[in-house]
Formats: C-alpha cells, sequence, structure tokens
C-alpha cells in the first residue's frame, strides 16, 4: 500500500513521492470520513493547489476522494514532517496564477516553503519521542567472552522545546569474569537513568551499580589484567573498577545530533579513567531499514562499528482523545564493534514503540 504525493494532476506518475506510512492514510481515512479500505484498495495520491484558496486534494486512482483547506491541511502535515518536506520540495503544483506551462505570473510563494524549513530544522535536531518497551543481548570479548542480557523500558517527551526522559533496566551476565569480579554478587543489576535536553543536544545520567560497565570490553587483555592484577601487571588504561573493589556508581553523558551525525561524550569518575567517546552516523537509508557507522574512541585507541535496523512494523494505533499512539514493533538491531578478533561486540536488540510526538513537540 503506497501513498505518492504528487505536484499536479497531470504529471502525477512522474512527479509523484511514494510514501508507506500506513498511519498518515488512516489519518486522512478518518479525517475525511472515509473506510480505511477504501483507500488501501487503489492507489493513493495527494497534491497541492495554490493560489487565492490553497488546499490539498486527495485522490484516489485519479479520482478526488476528498480534500483539505489550508488550515486543515497545515494541522495534518504538522504530523507528518517527512511528508510535509517532500510535498513541498520541488514537488508543488502549479497556483492558480500561473499558466498550463507553469510560468509564474504572480509573485506568490509555497504556502508551505515556511513549514518546510522547519521541517528542515525539526528533522536535523529532533529526538524521537516515545515510550519503548525492549531486550537486547550482546557478546563481548576481550581475551575472555561475556554474556549481557538488558531488558530496558525508556520514555522521552517534549513539553515545549524541552525534552525529559527517563529509563529503568534490569541486566543479567553470564561468563567467567563477571562471575570473578569481588563485589559482583554485591552490586545491584537494576539501574536507571534521566535525560534532559533540546533539540540537538541532551543531558544523559545513568545510575548504574552492575558488575560491569557498558564499555568494559573496550579495555584490551581483561584476562590477563583483571586475572593477573596480583602478580605486578600493568594498570589498566580504560576501566578503572578492574583496580578496584568496589561496584561503579554514575556515569554523566551528553548527546548531541546533527542530522545523521551522532556524538556522545561519557564521563564516569568512578569506572573510566578517562571520557569515552562515541562518534558515529546513524538511521542512513538502507533496503528494509536503517544503517549505520561509526567509532569508540578510548585511551587505547578507537575501536570501528556499524549496524543494521529493521523497519519498525506498525502494528496499530491506540486513540488517546483526538490523537493517535501508534503501535510498532521493532524487529531488531544487528551491530558490531570490533578491530580483530582479540576484541569485539556483537549485539542485538528489539522493542515495542509507542510513539508519542505531538504537534506540540514539533
Amino acid at each position: 500500500m503506497g501513498i505518492t504525493l504528487m505536484a499536479a494532476p497531470a504529471t502525477a506518475q512522474e512527479m509523484g513521492v511514494p510514501v508507506t506510512d500506513r498511519q498518515f492514510l488512516d489519518l486522512v481515512s478518518k479525517k475525511l470520513g472515509l473506510e480505511t479500505s477504501r483507500l488501501a484498495s487503489g492507489r493513493v495520491t495527494v497534491w497541492k493547489q495554490r493560489g487565492a484558496t490553497p488546499s490539498l486534494i486527495v485522490f484516489l486512482d485519479g479520482t478526488e476522494a476528498g480534500r483539505f483547506e489550508r488550515s486543515q491541511a497545515d494541522a495534518l502535515l504538522a504530523d507528518f514532517p517527512e511528508i510535509r518536506s517532500q510535498l513541498a520540495s520541488g514537488n508543488a503544483g502549479p497556483s492558480a496564477s500561473q499558466g498550463e506551462g507553469g510560468s509564474a505570473q504572480g509573485s506568490g510563494s509555497s504556502w508551505l516553503s515556511t513549514q518546510d524549513k522547519e521541517g528542515l530544522w525539526d528533522r536535523l535536531g529532533h529526538w524521537d519521542e516515545s515510550l519503548t518497551l525492549g531486550y537486547a543481548m550482546d557478546y563481548s570479548y576481550s581475551g575472555v567472552l561475556v554474556r549481557r542480557g538488558r531488558t530496558e523500558a525508556a520514555l522521552v517527551k517534549k513539553f515545549g522545546f524541552i525534552y525529559v526522559g527517563a529509563e529503568a533496566s534490569y541486566v543479567s551476565f553470564k561468563g567467567e569474569l563477571s562471575d570473578s569480579v569481588p563485589y559482583a554478587a554485591k552490586a545491584g543489576r537494576f539501574g536507571g537513568g534521566a535525560r534532559i535536553g533540546a533539540d540537538f543536544v541532551r543531558y544523559h545520567l545513568q545510575w548504574a551499580p552492575l558488575p560491569l560497565p557498558e564499555f568494559f570490553w573496550t579495555e584490551s587483555d581483561l584476562r590477563g589484567k583483571y586475572f593477573g592484577r596480583n602478580a605486578g601487571t600493568s594498570p589498566t588504561k580504560v576501566v578503572k573498577i578492574f583496580e578496584n573493589a568496589a561496584p561503579p556508581s554514575l556515569a554523566h553523558s551528553v548527546e548531541t545530533r546533527m542530522g545523521a551525525f551522532r556524538y556522545t561524550v561519557t564521563v564516569a569518575p568512578d569506572i573510566y579513567k578517562a571520557p569515552i567517546h562515541y562518534a558515529a552516523f546513524d538511521d542512513l537509508p538502507g533496503f528494509l531499514g536503517t544503517w549505520g557507522m561509526g567509532m569508540v574512541v578510548t585511551p587505547e585507541g578507537f575501536i570501528p562499528g556499524g549496524w543494521y535496523r529493521f523497519a519498525p512494523v506498525a502494528l496499530t494505533s491506540i486513540s488517546l482523545g483526538e490523537q493517535g499512539i501508534p503501535l510498532s514493533l521493532g524487529l531488531g538491531r544487528i551491530s558490531y564493534f570490533g578491530s580483530d578478533r582479540s576484541q569485539f561486540r556483537v549485539a542485538w536488540s528489539g522493542e515495542l514503540i509507542f510513539g508519542l510526538r505531538s504537534k506540540e513537540g514539533r
């Protein structure tokens, strides 16, 4: 089922922008008073008409199925910045003051141009607003293999221009190293965290009194360094806890994004000897999903990695007043970080996603 955003009916096939967004189609059906199955039965095209009374017109197999006046179209497209941007970027239909050839006979500009600029800014710096319930598992190796499992609930919501988030998790460990850390049996396996920030940048606090921290595997040759620590071996360069007999406490991170680019610096004086840096390009379009590549930088050097994320599958939309909350299933994110066979991390994660993004938060 596809939605195509059209510049004009005369050139629908050539200038259309295909979109696969069931939530958008369901909302259009609801607002037009149509059965969802009706729009699903054929090819849906949408194009904008400019002029004195701009409007958004919906066609089903070339026949008009309904239209939205400017205020209605603004409200509809506010919930779908990607679609709004596609409709505005070079695919505007001729206005009422233009001739058939499309040459301008007036000085009017697209009524979506301002929204498109806002949408571009939005896409560059907007963080996901959602409630997620997920599970992740990874195998990390650095002279000794450790399996970690994490069950997590995370919430992020935007109020005005401020993002606020919270999370809770339970982590389980299996492996020789985690079973041997002196305080592993005493350290709690429940963790939590909080986020606050704005577009482009946010602060992340993690409370994780766990046997092994997030980046423990970036310490090279853990078997030799940890199990030989009483034999006068060289001290660690990255993970401070392998020289102590107390569990870690807090980790502080500053997370930034600019479009596809991500950068995070983590400072945890009780855990790491120096800041941990993470830089990546994420959410790059791929076949049936998105992908990314990046690196983790520590005092010992950098470790490259990459990942692939399957596109979420839309399940349903939960009605809450006038706003629907889309529910989708993230089928999985598979990642690998490693420089060679002596040090690597392989991970998989999946999640249920409740979309919480509202008009006010856009």
